[in-house]
């Protein structure tokens, strides 16, 4: 599996062989891109701790996740185990940049669940990019967008129609003009939660 965040400032078809991918078949070497920041295919990788301090600033709850042989490319992934459990438990890695390094960023992963993967309920995975200081859940991002962001890419139901496990992918966004105190949930085709259309619909000048 791999992951890269790029700093190109042109958007293009999430595709894995269009934009910078096409010059990479199979991203090999994708790496060496100057428009790419980061970039793993953890094949080099026999324990989990070995990202810290490689290409990743921390990994959590590690004795959650380990290095796999199940994988869409390649030898190896990342495998992130979610237990039965009454309260949350997250793990995750992380990767810091310095404060303003990006004004525009990319990124990609390939994910896959296992079969029998469900959560009821509220549950943030996949892809997260955030800057600013946090204050805390259900405290809304000032609307004149000197505070703080988050843009989550994560699959979870939130019943929309034809929903099915693990959900639909969707981005759960913190953001200056957010429609909840808790954030709000932007699919693919418009559709926001709550509310309805998002605004670039309703007020598309």
């Amino acid at each position: 599996m791999l992951t890269f965040l790029t700093s190109s400032i042109t958007p293009t078809a999430a595709l894995a062989d269009s934009g910078i991918a096409a010059g990479y078949p199979g991203d090999k070497n994708i790496a060496s891109d100057p428009d790419v920041i980061l970039a793993d295919d953890f094949e080099s990788y026999t324990s989990i701790n070995q990202l810290i301090g490689a290409k990743w600033t921390n990994v959590q709850h590690t004795e959650y996740a380990s290095i796999s042989s199940d994988s869409f490319a390649g030898a190896k992934s990342v495998k992130m185990t979610l237990p039965v459990s009454s309260v949350p438990i997250g793990t995750g890695m992380i990767k810091k940049f310095p404060t303003n390094a990006q004004d525009v960023l990319f990124v990609r992963i390939y994910e896959k669940w296992d079969s029998n993967y469900k959560v009821n309920g509220s549950n943030h995975n996949g892809i997260h990019i955030s800057g600013g200081t946090l204050p805390g859940p259900g405290i809304p991002a000032p609307q004149d967008g000197t505070g703080f962001f988050i843009f989550m890419l994560q699959n979870n139901i939130q019943g929309v129609a034809g929903e099915a496990d693990p959900g639909y992918d969707h981005v759960y966004a913190y953001w200056p003009k957010q429609r909840d105190n808790y954030g709000d949930h932007w699919f693919p085709d418009g559709w926001v939660v709550p509310g309805a259309k998002g605004d670039w619909l309703l007020y598309p000048s």
